[in-house]
């Protein structure tokens, strides 16, 4: 259960989209928001299995996330 393979992952700007961005300072002192950046390999709590791009996913997660699949496919 890893970001990767999470519904809230968004690839290729590794963002995690599960709550509102984030107010953080932006260029030249203003305030900008953003959402949190994180890797296919991080985790939290908050994890819910959903629609995975396997096109654009690094190999290591591509590879855990179509073995999760053929096991589900076998029980």
């Amino acid at each position: 259960m890893h970001c990767g393979d999470c519904r809230f992952w968004r690839q290729p700007d590794n963002q995690c989209r599960r709550n509102a961005p984030l107010p953080m300072r932006g260029h030249e002192g203003t305030m900008d928001t953003a959402w949190p950046l994180v890797t296919a390999e991080d985790w939290c709590g908050e994890y819910q299995p959903g629609y995975i791009d396997r096109t654009s996913m690094p190999a290591e997660a591509r590879a855990r996330a179509q073995s999760q699949h053929k096991e589900r496919a076998q029980h």
